[in-house]
């Protein structure tokens, strides 16, 4: 009798296998062309056969054969989305701050698991070519005005990256009285007197030093900035360092001097569990016809955080002017605990940057930074935004489950949706909301606190 016998060894532990090989996103593909100083890296999230998570990622650019620069193992955002500025240019290329025009080069990249053998994908390339450097033409004025009866004239000077400008309510040439403010991104906010004489209004608002690499980390700090026309106080969104990470607050400010400098500051809301990166932060304010303050706030470079509903991260919020969650906004829903759904009026955006609202329509207008030259300028709805990376499709609470992001429903539901663990509430200084229900939520829950007492000038710390 013959024949071939199997039999089953248990016991044995399965070979582990690398992570799947990163999928680029930008630049968006194979020759494209892009700017010599600003290459914008991007990749998809990251997947592993094993279950492992993301340890870091390898990012450089090559030419002809030769590394010119390179990132290193990089954590938190910079995983996904990483410039020039956050790596080092080496060989033919070191000192340098940028690429050279009007050549080839090749971005690599690749995923390192945390699986502790020292796994790492395959490498993913994509060749890509730098435009022609544009050098403004000899003789050429600054501005060119292209509408009859306009001109543009430079009334006020001296600004150190300004950011956001806000017209003081009832503005006149008077010597007195504030015309506008501006924010300047590494910690102060000037205001401009009907003279355009310029002073400090307030300083010193990071717990950081700001100055690293443009563009890269070197663009974070005090960003957006409206005046509630009843009080003439101010509000200004930032972020603050803590540990590792940035976080995005919201500060209102107070003055008793008509205006010129602020005698008091307090932070409204501090999403403590909200990291930021890079340019895509915390940004614009506006105060709408409604009275309610609305607060863009960026994808933190994480693309899939803007379709999800349990971060505040690529979305606009609406809020109270204490920082708490009004009951009649899209997603509202006290009863389970207060979190990021009930303080969403959109989703869906990558960098909304900027914003007004329109007087004759009442409704609210973004000006979004897109990937490459995809920029757009939209009007805001209720819900999902139709462009970038959102979906038709509104959304519902899910279940939160350790490791995994809550997904979507493909149909359109109702704004009335059904709940379940409720995650990530925000620090205000409105009211405080019940406890979550139990469960295993994906990150640790966060209550509303007192979370800005008063100041009197002092330098604000990170919470």
């Amino acid at each position: 009798m013959s024949g071939i016998l199997t039999m089953a060894v248990s016991g044995l532990p399965a070979e582990a296998a690398p992570p799947n090989a990163p999928v680029i996103t930008e630049p968006v593909a194979d020759g494209a062309m892009v700017s010599a100083a600003d290459v914008h890296m991007e990749s998809a999230p990251f997947s592993d056969p094993d279950g492992d998570q993301h340890l870091c990622s390898e990012w450089e650019i090559t030419t002809g054969g030769e590394r010119v620069w390179a990132s290193g193992c990089t954590g938190g955002v910079l995983r996904y989305h990483i410039h020039l500025g956050d790596g080092v240019f080496e060989n033919s290329h070191t000192g340098r701050k940028d690429l050279i025009p009007e050549k080839d080069y090749q971005l690599r990249v690749r995923y390192k698991s945390s699986s502790g053998d020292d796994e790492w994908s395959d490498w993913s390339e994509r060749p890509f070519r730098t435009a022609q450097e544009k050098k403004p033409l000899p003789g050429a004025s600054q501005w060119v005005v292209k509408q009859d009866g306009y001109k543009v004239e430079e009334v006020a000077g001296g600004f150190q990256l300004p950011v956001n400008i806000a017209m003081a309510p009832g503005h006149a040439l008077d010597a007195s009285k504030p015309m506008f403010y501006v924010t300047e991104l590494y910690g102060k906010i000037k205001v401009v007197k009907g003279d355009y004489s310029v002073g400090t209004y307030e300083d010193d608002l990071l717990n950081f030093d700001p100055t690293g690499a443009f563009p890269g980390s070197g663009e974070m700090g005090v960003t957006g900035l409206v005046i509630e026309p009843e009080s003439g106080d101010l509000f200004a969104s930032m972020v603050y360092k803590d540990g590792g990470n940035f976080y995005p607050k919201v500060v209102r400010f107070h003055s008793t001097d008509g205006g010129k400098t602020a005698a008091t500051k307090k932070t409204i809301i501090d999403l403590d569990d909200e990291p930021q990166s890079a340019s895509h932060q915390i940004s614009n304010l506006s105060i709408g016809p409604d009275g309610k303050l609305y607060v863009h706030m960026g994808d933190g470079m994480e693309p899939a955080r803007a379709r999800d509903m349990n971060s505040y991260r690529g979305k606009v919020l609406r809020m109270n002017l204490d920082g708490s969650a009004p009951s009649d906004n899209p997603f509202y829903k006290a009863s389970d605990g207060i979190d990021s759904h009930d303080y969403i009026y959109a989703y869906g955006f990558r960098n909304p940057f900027g914003g007004a609202w329109r007087a004759s329509d009442k409704q609210l207008y973004e000006v979004e930074n897109g990937g490459g030259a995809n920029d757009r300028f939209a009007r805001v709805t209720r819900g999902p935004t139709t462009a970038g990376t959102a979906t038709s499709a509104t959304p519902r609470r899910t279940p939160s489950t350790p490791g995994r992001t809550p997904s979507l429903p493909s149909t359109s539901r109702s704004p009335s949706p059904a709940c379940t663990t409720r995650r990530g509430s925000p620090r205000t200084s409105g009211a405080t909301a019940s406890s979550p229900p139990a469960g295993p939520p994906t990150r640790p829950a966060r209550r509303p606190t007192a979370s800005g007492s008063s100041t009197s000038g002092s330098t604000p710390t990170a919470r």
